[in-house]
């Protein structure tokens, strides 16, 4: 699935890329998750791939596939922060609620933007 034609931002799907990254990859913690970054850099024409993992205890599908969403945007919004890194995994393990501001504004706090 192509999520943003325009950044070439693609998702990460194959099984050993995810476990290897999660493995070996830099992390940075946040309130809402775990940011996991690949240590190769990306080539001009390389896309960013991307993946976001949530645990089945955060609550229903429609609320799983709502914090996806967010977090996707969030992407898609600062993209420029991301553009160094070839792939990149969100490990979101936050119970509570949630909106798109209040993680754009931990997230920006965090990741230094």
């Amino acid at each position: 699935m192509n999520l943003s034609a325009r950044h070439r931002i693609k998702s990460l799907k194959n099984k050993d890329d995810i476990q290897k990254l999660l493995a070996g990859g830099k992390k940075k913690p946040t309130k809402y998750g775990l940011f996991f970054f690949s240590s190769e850099e990306r080539g001009e024409k390389d896309s960013l791939e991307f993946a976001v993992l949530i645990k089945k205890s955060t609550g229903i599908a429609v609320w799983r596939n709502y914090c996806k969403r967010i977090i996707r945007e969030y992407i898609r919004k600062n993209y420029d922060y991301f553009m160094n890194f070839r792939k990149v995994i969100f490990l979101y393990n936050y119970t509570g609620k949630i909106n798109f501001h209040l993680l754009e504004t931990e997230l920006n706090k965090k990741l230094n933007i």
